[in-house]
């Protein structure tokens, strides 16, 4: 039987990097690659375009711990 003391505690981060050209120069690859070296489960990056900017956003849910390695890697 799980107990409330067995669970992990999360956090979210959000990262946007935001400029003119960043589509197709390989922000993400690092980021996905970081991520899976850490094991992250809950990882989505992707691109937007955004009044007249284009930016990337990565999402990572996972161990408060693991979020401020990830943090430093950024």
């Amino acid at each position: 039987m799980m107990r409330i003391s067995d669970l992990r505690q999360c956090k979210k981060l959000r990262i946007k990097i935001i400029g003119k050209k960043l589509h197709d120069i390989g922000y993400r690859i690092p980021l996905i690659n970081k991520a899976l070296s850490l094991g992250i489960d809950n990882f989505n990056t992707f691109n937007i375009d955004f009044e007249g900017s284009q930016i990337v956003i990565a999402l990572i849910e996972t161990d408060d711990e693991i979020i401020e390695e990830f943090k430093e890697f950024y």
